[in-house]
């Protein structure tokens, strides 16, 4: 990223899986800071059938801006 991540921002996942089956993560917003600032802590974006809130540590140096959200009319 050019800049250090901010709360509100949307983020996606660019470091490494532990293994090549697991599917990357979905987009999250930040929602506060660990370890000295070294750490995001993001609101992972649901998915089909989620109904729990789900959470992720990421580093700050494996993040970059998460594409727009495409506008959603009700």
């Amino acid at each position: 990223m050019a800049r250090r991540p901010r709360k509100g921002d949307r983020l996606i996942y660019t470091g490494g899986y532990a293994t090549p089956t697991v599917p990357p993560y979905p987009p999250g917003t930040v929602v506060a800071f660990r370890n000295y600032g070294t750490k995001v802590t993001v609101l992972l974006d649901k998915q089909e059938g989620d109904t729990d809130d789900l959470y992720a540590d990421w580093p700050i140096d494996q993040v970059a801006p998460a594409p727009t959200r495409p506008n959603v009319t009700q």
